[in-house]
């Protein structure tokens, strides 16, 4: 099971994608950000097989991620 760690700025939206791979059997979100430097640290403890990031966020951009 790949661990996945989601990022965005949109509650609703982190929300929709931890539903979604959480219902397979090859997912697991083992954790969700709203921003990219809040992301950084959550990589450190996580340690996810997958971040899936928003481009546009406050603070830290997905790209700058």
């Amino acid at each position: 099971m790949r661990q996945v760690l989601v990022v965005d700025d949109d509650a609703g939206f982190r929300a929709l994608l931890r539903e979604m791979f959480d219902s397979t059997a090859e997912f697991n979100v083992v954790g969700a950000a709203e921003s990219g430097r809040q992301a950084l640290d959550l990589i450190d403890d996580l340690c996810p097989d997958l971040l899936v990031s928003d481009i546009e966020m406050p603070e830290m951009d997905g790209l700058e991620l």
